[in-house]
């Protein structure tokens, strides 16, 4: 069995894809709120094979009677004996651990081609035992008796290593814990106190020679347990310090890596370590980010086996073993109940409304027909469905039965409504991002009249520059509460909301040089959409002021908005930093709907050839056609504004910049 899914910005427009593609009677076996980018409805799809063997047999007899005792002959052909909703619900616990879509599809294909019956877990384990690899701790020591504990600081090398070697204790082998460690404050010296708790002998080697003499005098039959100091693999000292120690080919470098780093990153940092030799795994930090997508598609995408995993932190708690009962009873343990299923009231509130209408629909047409159909035949099973064409000349009825039992399988989220979101990015600073963002907020209010009917502005302008924000001195606002403070669990985001009565439109703003904020961990992001989302709830746009690059927030604010407007100018240190930013934001979603606004123009026409530029360079290399939003031409009316701490378009609303922003609200709006 094959899958493909369908994407759109409402569940309607994801189901009208299939319906237009497949038909009214597509298998559904998933459907995934995507947040910000829409949904995601995935689809079975039948080998061809089974269903050319089977049509051209029932062509053959020419009775179409003869479908329903051909329906067994169907099931040989594609045979299928997990319950669609075991499925559905593994599919939902996938994506809680935010594995990536393209795993999610695989494993659900592995799923589908089991011949026997099982529990989710057992299903599960059998689909991960195909497509992952595992090693255990005696496999390790039959390759090499010295194993290297490497990755970036704070991952958790020296409880890894003293957590391992305490396991071989335990079975009685001989061991010696070996520090490499010149860098971290008391790094060797907590080692030593760890290999004298747990009865090994200790040594510290501060260099590469010193540690190959060591070697030398060792027993071969001692197990070392060598612990590397924190690499940043981007610093090539440091790395090159890893590297000279690779050479000793009595070595076997284990990587050391946390659960909650994000997958991009974790694909890279294993590139820029380059250690050829490194084929094995160990994850640290469970205890912290319960969710493991992210770790398995790094694992799977560096080809690394997965030896352990650390629950807790604590030394005598030590290890487990992570191998594929292990991981499938992980990613099925302690998510929420509501991420797995929805409410059975609403269930059967949808049930009983489908039996309504289809019943109404039966009435009008063949009350004889369809009361036979309801008789012979109940609710179909997944093979079953699948064999079944739109061309079928069963009783509505029954398609209606059908239709109820996909509902039950994967119920539909519930849709909600709320603003457009429009995130304002560059890859490199000083573009004037920030102006953009301003003037176009005010233009936006106006367009829309600055407020609604019960006086509240449509528009919201959020600082999402957590560590150089700066809208709130362009603006001269002084709120009592900001975005760090929220932040901080201090109050809420809808406490930060400001008015900015002299622009129509309301803003949430932050603190410039908090560096705590700067980068947030992936779970705090994370959060901070989720109420974002809540907050534009009751406005018509919101406006994201992005920090430069392409750090995580950037990445993760740019995938949920419904469009980016990339910020350059005509330097050539501007557009190669936006090509980036475009290329990491595509990779993350390949939909984005991404448009460029050339700022700071000596004239139209030069923002034009600023554009092709990098248009060209996009459509060359990443296949994807960019839309020139707008060109605000150089104005010192905008200087101006931002050294009176006034909106440009209250201090000049009739400049040259000031009509641009104008132009490019009006076109925003026409698009949105």
């Amino acid at each position: 069995m094959r899958f493909k899914h369908f994407e759109g910005k409402t569940l309607s427009a994801a189901r009208a894809q299939v319906r237009r593609d497949l038909g009214e009677d597509a298998l559904i076996t998933a459907t995934h709120d995507l947040g910000g980018d829409g949904y995601r409805i995935v689809c079975a799809l039948e080998p061809k094979e089974s269903k050319r063997a089977l049509k051209k047999e029932l062509q053959s007899d020419g009775n179409e009677q003869q479908l329903a005792a051909q329906q067994p002959a169907a099931q040989q052909l594609s045979p299928q004996y997990l319950a669609p909703r075991q499925i559905a619900e593994l599919s939902r616990a996938l994506a809680w651990h935010q594995f990536p879509f393209e795993i999610i599809e695989e494993v659900l294909d592995n799923l589908t081609q089991q011949r026997q019956r099982a529990t989710n877990e057992e299903a599960l384990e059998a689909a991960l035992e195909r497509m992952l690899s595992f090693a255990k701790l005696e496999d390790l020591h039959t390759e090499r008796r010295a194993l290297l504990f490497f990755g970036p600081p704070g991952a958790g090398k020296t409880a890894t290593c003293v957590k391992l070697a305490w396991l071989a204790r335990l079975a009685r082998r001989s061991v010696s814990l070996i520090s490499l460690d010149s860098l971290r404050t008391g790094g060797a010296e907590q080692l030593e106190m760890y290999a004298e708790k747990i009865g090994c002998r200790f040594f510290h080697s501060r260099s590469t020679q010193r540690f190959e003499r060591l070697l030398r005098t060792l027993e071969p039959q001692t197990l070392l347990f060598i612990d590397a100091p924190g690499i940043n693999p981007y610093a090539k000292e440091e790395l090159s310090q890893l590297q000279d120690l690779m050479e000793l080919r009595v070595l076997l470098p284990i990587l050391v890596l946390p659960t909650w780093i994000d997958t991009q990153a974790g694909i890279d940092l294993v590139s820029a370590f380059r250690m050829p030799d490194c084929r094995h795994i160990v994850l640290t930090g469970e205890d912290i980010d319960r969710r493991l997508g992210r770790s398995i598609a790094i694992a799977r995408a560096a080809a690394l086996k997965l030896t352990y995993i650390s629950p807790r932190p604590h030394i005598a708690q030590g290890l487990e073993l992570l191998d594929q009962k292990s991981l499938s009873h992980r990613c099925l343990k302690d998510i929420p109940a509501s991420f797995l299923a929805t409410s059975r009231a609403s269930l059967r509130g949808q049930r009983e409304a489908n039996q309504n209408s289809s019943s109404e629909d039966m009435q009008a047409s063949n009350n004889k027909n369809n009361k036979q159909a309801a008789q012979q035949t109940s609710k179909p099973s997944l093979s079953s469905l699948s064999c079944l064409s739109s061309k079928d000349t069963r009783s509505r009825q029954e398609l209606a039965d059908r239709a109820s039992a996909m509902r039950e399988i994967v119920p539909p989220p519930a849709t909600t409504t709320g603003a457009y979101r429009i995130a304002i990015a560059s890859g490199k600073g000083g573009v004037g991002k920030t102006a953009i963002a301003i003037g176009l907020a005010h233009s936006l209010a106006n367009l829309s009249n600055g407020f609604s009917k019960n006086l509240s502005p449509r528009v919201l302008l959020f600082d999402a520059d957590l560590g150089l924000a700066n809208i709130d001195i362009q603006l001269g606002l002084k709120p009592s509460q900001d975005l760090t403070q929220a932040l901080r669990g201090a109050c809420s985001l809808q406490d930060c909301i400001s008015r900015v009565a002299q622009g129509g439109f309301d803003a949430i703003v932050g603190k410039s040089g908090v560096a705590s904020f700067a980068e947030l961990a992936a779970h705090r992001v994370e959060k901070l959409l989720e109420d974002l989302q809540e907050v534009c709830s009751s406005y018509d746009t919101l406006l994201m002021d992005l920090g430069a690059g392409i750090d995580r927030t950037v990445r993760s604010l740019t995938v949920f908005a419904d469009e980016v407007l990339i910020v350059v100018n005509d330097e050539p240190t501007s557009l190669t930093d936006a090509y980036a930013l475009i290329k990491v934001t595509l990779r993350r979603k390949s939909d984005a709907r991404i448009s460029v606004v050339v700022n700071m123009a000596e004239s139209e026409r030069r923002g034009e050839q600023a554009f092709e530029s990098l248009h060209r360079t996009c459509r060359n290399f990443l296949h994807y056609e960019l839309s020139l939003a707008g060109v605000v031409r150089r104005d010192m009316q905008v200087v101006e504004a931002i050294r009176k701490r006034e909106p440009l378009m209250v201090y000049a609303p009739g400049s040259d910049a000031g009509e641009d922003i104008t132009r490019l609200a009006r076109a925003l709006a026409k698009s949105s």
